[in-house]
């Protein structure tokens, strides 16, 4: 499973987003069907809770507590919800990783209790432009 980061370098219409690809059965069904869960993520020490939800690919958040409605996005995906950067931002910040855009973010979704444990397990930066 990995996070694939769009919108490189567009801060001005919302900054970068975080498509999950490559989700398991059992995690994009749970997903999909909740339409929206909170993630913890998963840090060199412990797991911290965020407050940033997975939102499943046929939903949007209506609210930033994580309230779910129907949307047409088409991808599974990270959001926002009340955080005041991206995933991206936060695991680069946990993991002491150098500035700039990642290409994608390998990662491990587990679910308990119902909350997303997210633990990145390898990052790969974009390519920088010529």
């Amino acid at each position: 499973m990995h996070l694939q980061q769009t919108k490189r370098g567009s801060i001005a219409t919302g900054g970068p987003q975080y498509y999950f690809h490559d989700l398991s059965h059992p995690v994009s069904g749970y997903l999909r069907a909740q339409g929206a869960v909170r993630v913890a993520l998963v840090t060199p020490y412990g797991a911290t809770k965020s407050d940033f939800f997975a939102v499943g690919k046929d939903h949007k958040l209506v609210s930033a507590d994580g309230k779910a409605g129907r949307g047409k996005v088409g991808h599974d995906r990270i959001q926002q919800g009340k955080a005041s950067g991206s995933i991206g931002e936060a695991i680069r910040n946990w993991y002491q990783l150098s500035t700039g855009n990642f290409e994608r973010i390998d990662v491990d979704v587990q679910i308990v209790e119902d909350i997303f444990y997210v633990r990145p397990l390898r990052c790969k930066y974009a390519s920088l432009p010529n």
